[in-house]
């Protein structure tokens, strides 16, 4: 008799087969599917998906996790395709954490798989599952930041404005069936897919268009290193243009690993063509943890007016360092820009401070 036994990671959980041989009969038992929809779940996910087909009659035992993990079906026929809903709650720990199950053949209890699925310690956009939401951030400089949210924490609307001229204006709609997200960036539609992340890859429609792209150049010359380059660019129907070029030394592996860019390269141009901003820095940080709060906060050390609502709003995680910045240098130490931040009880920021040119703005944040 021969048993399967295996322990796979949620990423493995594909076609599975074992045949077995007794001394009273022939018959073949195992798993030809085992599949769930998603990589990882993320803190702010409470359902996916499970496939299964079985040559025989199985049964599902949970051997850890059951108290935030629940399968809708725990037993079927053999050589009958299931799709079996996963409940589960979200994640507030801070802490990744798994649940183990057990599918064996109801006939043949030898023949088994172990599975392990796991959710892990942060939302889709790169906060911990019990980050703050942020609805108000207050500029010293005349500034403010506004924010809705849904259920899941996605953002809802994006509000920047200045001395009360509207800078910019978002408004979301998701179909989770669809896995579509719509953005009504102040009357021009664009649209684009996700998965369990929530978020947006490239956004494109009727005039604005969101890339966001490796950077393949560097990638080729340092082909195996851990380092990572990308860009983040907006490009506006009348011709405008934001570009933002993130440089990681040590590329996130993992959803919960610790994201750190190490420079940016920022450009902006206006409707003509012409080039209104250009920085070039470098960050170091404090110890302050960026994820206890919806948004990154990092986002405002250029101000209002440089301020990109996808980023703030962390639509783009790998764009969201860990860490809050504490320092952004430059060639020319008199740009050299100092940040301070202020923080809640509970980690989240209470006010940020940003220095350059020996002016300050203080942001106050509302929750």
């Amino acid at each position: 008799m021969k048993t399967m036994k295996s322990f796979l990671g949620i990423a493995a959980l594909t076609a599975l087969m074992t045949s077995c041989l007794s001394n009273d009969d022939n018959y073949q038992a195992g798993f030809p599917q085992l599949a769930v929809k998603s990589n990882y779940f993320y803190a702010n996910n409470d359902k996916d998906t499970l496939f299964v087909t079985s040559y025989g009659s199985w049964q599902i035992n949970t051997t850890s996790g059951a108290n935030w993990c629940k399968l809708d079906r725990n037993s079927g026929n053999g050589m009958t395709s299931y799709t079996i809903p996963i409940i589960f709650s979200q994640n507030t720990t801070e802490s990744s954490r798994d649940v183990v199950f057990d599918i064996f053949d109801k006939e043949h209890s030898d023949t088994h798989v172990s599975f392990k699925l796991t959710q892990v310690a942060t939302r889709g956009n790169g906060a911990f599952g019990n980050a703050a939401l942020v609805k108000k951030i207050t500029g010293s400089d005349g500034s403010l930041f506004e924010f809705t949210y849904d259920d899941y924490y996605r953002p809802l609307t994006v509000v920047i404005s200045k001395d009360g001229t509207p800078l910019r204006n978002l408004e979301f709609t998701y179909n989770d069936y669809a896995q579509t997200m719509r953005v009504n960036s102040q009357g021009l539609q664009l649209s684009a897919t996700y998965t369990n992340n929530y978020q947006p890859r490239d956004l494109g429609g009727s005039g604005d268009t969101i890339v966001f792209a490796e950077q393949t150049y560097y990638s080729l010359m340092y082909a195996g290193s851990a380092s990572l380059a990308f860009n983040f660019e907006e490009h506006h129907s009348n011709g405008a243009y934001q570009g933002y070029g993130f440089l990681q030394m040590n590329a996130a592996s993992h959803p919960d690993s610790i994201n750190i860019a190490d420079s940016l390269r920022y450009q902006a141009k206006n409707s003509q063509g012409y080039v209104v901003a250009s920085e070039n820095m470098a960050f170091k940080y404090s110890n302050a943890d960026n994820r206890h709060q919806s948004v990154d906060v990092n986002q405002l050390i250029l101000g209002a007016e440089q301020c990109n609502p996808y980023l703030l709003a962390s639509l783009y995680r790998l764009c969201r360092s860990s860490y809050i910045v504490s320092a952004a240098t430059f060639q020319n130490a008199a740009d050299n820009i100092t940040v301070a931040a202020a923080l809640n009880a509970d980690k989240s920021v209470q006010k940020l401070t940003v220095t350059r040119h020996g002016d300050s703005i203080d942001y106050t944040f509302e929750y």
